[in-house]
């Protein structure tokens, strides 16, 4: 338990030093996955569920602006080889897949460079790790008859 209160102070430093600079650019991943962590905490607090909502927010490190801008799909680079093209082709068919079944966020993901996927990869994992956490938690408070 006192290793997850550590990490937990830990992510919260984190989050101060990043939210203290206001200026610091955000990645699209970083973004993009945080539109759906904000999702699962408007979710759960609709629920009725606040503390995992507010652990949720809690860690949502980019602005409403920054997880908007992540959505507008950006040009393709300029002298592209021909393998990139087709692969970038293809992307763009996976996007256009998910945009007509309604999916705006996954559509997104799919025109994601390495970088940034592996950034969006990283984020899904911390969201992960919250809901982790928060699930040992009240299971342990049911089992102690706190829950």
């Amino acid at each position: 338990m006192a290793k997850a209160g550590r990490r937990a102070r830990a992510r919260a430093a984190r989050i101060m030093r990043i939210r203290s600079t206001a200026a610091t650019p955000f990645s699209r991943g970083v973004a993009l996955a945080e539109i759906g962590v904000k999702k699962s905490a408007d979710e759960a607090r609709a629920d009725g569920n606040t503390q995992l909502a507010d652990a949720l927010q809690a860690t949502i490190v980019t602005t409403a602006a920054q997880r908007e801008a992540a959505l507008v799909p950006r040009p393709p680079p300029e002298n592209e080889s021909g393998g990139a093209q087709r692969r970038r082709r293809m992307k763009e068919l996976q996007a256009e897949r998910h945009r007509n079944e309604g999916d705006e966020v996954q559509a997104a993901v799919c025109l994601l460079t390495s970088p940034e996927l592996a950034e969006w990869s990283e984020r899904m994992d911390e969201f992960s790790q919250v809901l982790t956490d928060y699930t040992a938690r009240v299971r342990a408070a049911r089992l102690t008859g706190r829950g």
